[in-house]
């Protein structure tokens, strides 16, 4: 099995980010945070994702 899909970040220059994941049997949530543990991205499309006029 394998999956694919988009991504969105908010990243500056010269700052460090982190991949971070969770499984639940079939499922994998994964989101990207900045070293002060903000949600800075993850998967287009998800409740968390910035919109335009946030960015």
């Amino acid at each position: 099995m394998y999956a694919f899909g988009d991504l969105w970040l908010v990243a500056e220059a010269g700052k460090t980010y982190t991949v971070k994941a969770e499984s639940k049997g079939y499922s994998v949530h994964f989101w990207i945070e900045d070293t002060e543990g903000k949600v800075v991205g993850g998967i287009k499309g998800s409740d968390d994702e910035p919109t335009e006029h946030e960015s």
